[in-house]
């Protein structure tokens, strides 16, 4: 039977039970709108992330050397930026598809949303009922960060999924358990999906999953301090704790002994100092620290639309606190609360921030942004059943004048976007130019900017189309919220969403890969140099441009370096940024080169890239049969 939520008072019945068929026709739902957002195009586009470049090169020579316990990369190096969970899926699903391209980096990260949407369905389910379950559903699907990073194939999504999957089980037998009196100890698959965050992050997933549930723990005045606390050696045993360690450590310490050993301390010293607590200190220049507020606006953006509600939801949440503490679902809240500002407090505590470390406090997030939703429909209910209800027409007055105010009030708005916009990059520029967004747009978020515009201003009758679209869903976002019609409400959020979404993905990423995919290129590079030829890297590490060049590879440290390749005798082939070439090409270090080939032939490439060589006399007959190349 759903929770009763605190501030319905009791007020309102409980829901009825679900039939089954309402259930497995919600999953159906879920499994329809998860292929739509997170696989429908999904490995269409090239391996723009740095990530997906390096997951490629893991997961072939994987499967070409048959060495899974110690994944390399193509210069030969063991990749110590990461455990090897997330390669080992990838070469997995490699195999499976036949081939590493971007279907089989990425198959582990839409897997992993899809799992997440079923988890916080049946979060939501269990918490509150069905609309609950599904209302939660949507908002996770419909979170910028969370569908985009669903397309990526990175170890964030994958890490999120067991991250939820590791709260979900504490909050069955443990916070639902103790509601109920019905506690059971916690599963062991808790400390096996725990192990498996450790394997795909290292021992900061520790922390992510711990430090909420100690919260909690703290919060709800649980025995935890053996010997000065009474009752903490039983919470202990319901905890499992000691067997869950001694399982961690078997199913993941394990594989980082096996790893130390085999590169003689220097996973250890790459991974376990610099990557995690060089990052959580700001010991390591190379990664420079943030201020502390960092996350608070991006949260602003990634959690996109559902960000402006989740401030109401806190501050409901706040100021019915008092109340909460005495009802059945406080201890569930209170849950949620820890896990989302735990992980939070935490995130901003460490000196290097990257938006993507944000990715698991998210399902939190929107189950909290549900239970208000909820809660303020069944309010609405209940206060209809103890007072004389509004005249409808009376209510429908209201809705029209607010919808005629809402219109009043954005026409000016878009008045002033459709000018700037009918000016040849107007718009896009002076959204960038606005000194509240300057510090917190990338240089990636204006290239996708002003090319969406370019896009937009050739295709504009796609704006009209989509017109009626967008229009319905304001409608349902205005009645919703005023009949306290929470999936209407949720639908006109989630709507406008996912078409825009949808726009930029299908429409416009397309358009943008010849500017941001590196495998043209990298068939040129490997049509001069030959299958054999050493590609030496300089400066910049391109890790998808790497993988489609193949083996043998190299990086080139310092301009000494280069120098000394240059006077060898045999034709040496080296990439580097255009910028560097056109900057320093007349040094002596690099005197001794020739460009004859750049990613800009073709295309205006965002990261320029040219081939140089010191001996173009010896691949002059592979410059005259070769396409987009030139000699010097």
């Amino acid at each position: 039977m759903p929770l009763q939520f605190e501030t319905r008072f009791g007020a309102s019945a409980p829901s009825p039970e679900l039939r089954p068929q309402s259930v497995r026709l919600a999953q159906v739902g879920i499994g329809l709108a998860a292929f739509v957002l997170f696989l429908w195009g999904a490995g269409s586009r090239g391996l723009w992330s740095a990530h997906e470049g390096e997951a490629a090169q893991n997961a072939a020579n994987i499967l070409q050397s048959g060495d899974w316990l110690l994944p390399r990369l193509h210069t030969g190096d063991v990749e110590t930026q990461k455990p090897p969970l997330y390669f080992w899926l990838t070469a997995g699903t490699s195999k499976l598809l036949g081939g590493v391209d971007g279907w089989s980096i990425r198959l582990p990260s839409v897997i992993a949303a899809v799992v997440g949407l079923f988890l916080i369905f049946e979060f939501g389910r269990r918490l509150g009922g069905l609309p609950l379950g599904l209302t939660a559903a949507a908002i996770l699907a419909c979170t910028t960060r969370y569908a985009w990073l669903a397309r990526v194939g990175r170890t964030d999504m994958a890490l999120t999924a067991c991250i939820l999957g590791c709260m979900f089980l504490f909050w069955k037998s443990r916070v639902e358990g103790i509601r109920r009196n019905q506690t059971t100890p916690l599963p062991l698959l808790f400390y096996v999906l725990l192990s498996a965050a450790v394997l795909l992050k290292g021992p900061l997933a520790l922390a992510l999953v711990g430090l909420p549930i100690l919260l909690w723990l703290i919060i709800e005045r649980r025995p935890i301090v053996p010997f000065v606390q009474h009752g903490a050696g039983s919470e202990w045993r319901q905890l499992r704790l000691v067997p869950g360690l001694v399982a961690i450590a078997l199913l993941a310490g394990s594989w980082f002994a096996y790893a130390d050993v085999r590169t003689a301390g220097e996973f250890s010293r790459e991974f376990i100092l610099r990557h995690n607590f060089g990052r959580l200190f700001g010991d390591d220049p190379s990664m420079p620290g943030s201020p502390f507020w960092t996350y608070f606006p991006r949260i602003a953006v990634d959690f996109f639309p559902w960000s402006l509600l989740l401030p109401f939801a806190c501050l409901h949440y706040w100021r019915v606190r008092d109340r909460l503490r005495e009802s059945p679902v406080g201890p569930s809240i209170a849950f949620l609360a820890c896990w989302l500002f735990g992980m939070l407090a935490f995130l901003s505590a460490a000196s290097f921030k990257r938006m993507d470390y944000l990715l698991p406090l998210y399902p939190a997030a929107a189950l909290l942004v549900a239970c208000w939703l909820d809660d303020r429909r069944h309010r609405f209910f209940a206060r209809r059943q103890t007072t004389v209800a509004r005249d409808y027409r009376s209510r429908s007055q209201w809705i029209v004048a607010s919808a005629f105010l809402l219109a009043a009030v954005a026409a000016p708005l878009v008045f002033w976007g459709e000018r700037q916009f009918a000016r040849k990059g107007g718009l896009a520029k002076t959204i960038l130019q606005s000194s509240m967004l300057d510090a917190h747009l990338n240089d990636t978020d204006e290239f996708m900017l002003l090319r969406v515009e370019h896009i937009l201003r050739e295709h504009w009758p796609l704006l009209g189309i989509l017109l009626p679209g967008l229009v319905a869903s304001v409608w349902l976002l205005h009645t919703g919220w005023h009949e306290r019609l929470t999936l209407r409400y949720t639908a006109g959020l989630a709507v406008p969403w996912a078409i825009c979404f949808l726009t930029q993905v299908q429409v416009v990423m397309p358009r943008l890969d010849s500017l941001r995919d590196m495998e043209r290129f990298a068939q040129t590079i490997r049509h001069l140099a030959g299958e054999r030829q050493t590609i030496h890297y300089f400066d910049k590490f391109d890790s998808d441009l790497v993988f489609h060049a193949g083996k043998p590879a190299r990086f080139v440290q310092s301009w000494d370096e280069l120098a000394e390749l240059g006077r060898t005798q045999g034709p040496v082939f080296v990439v580097l940024r255009t910028d560097l070439w056109k900057t320093r090409g007349a040094e002596s270090s690099a005197s001794f080169w020739s460009e004859i080939a750049n990613n800009c032939q073709y295309a205006n490439h965002r990261e320029p890239r040219s081939l140089l060589t010191n001996r173009p006399d010896a691949v002059a007959e592979r410059l005259r049969s070769a396409p987009n190349v030139f000699l010097r």
